[in-house]
């Protein structure tokens, strides 16, 4: 194969192409990392972030605040939190969210 000299000389430097795909993460690895992508690239659950970055908040004032029915508030918080980017914990009657230090520095 024929390829540039500086391409050609970089793999030499870290043992081929071979080793290079040695280094890469499994394939169980990388279908986690799409789904966290996926997590984050939704703008309701981005929006979602911000607001628990700066308060936490039960699922009633999230619902009053994004305009959005329980079951979709519910979906988007579940996968945020199975992503580790917020947590919950129940207190009394109520279920409040907190964003992660995930959460929060996956935020620009």
């Amino acid at each position: 194969m024929s390829v540039p000299d500086s391409v050609k000389e970089s793999l030499e430097r870290i043992g081929g192409a071979d080793s290079v795909l040695k280094q890469l993460p499994s394939d169980e690895h990388i279908v986690r990392e799409v789904e966290f992508y996926k997590a984050i690239s939704d703008a309701k659950r981005l929006k979602i972030l911000h607001i628990l970055a700066l308060t936490e908040c039960c699922p009633c004032v999230l619902k009053q605040m994004m305009d959005m029915a329980d079951s979709k508030l519910s979906y988007h918080l579940a996968k945020l939190e199975d992503n580790g980017l917020v947590e919950s914990y129940r207190e009394q009657n109520w279920r409040v969210y907190r964003i992660t230090e995930l959460g929060r520095s996956s935020l620009i």
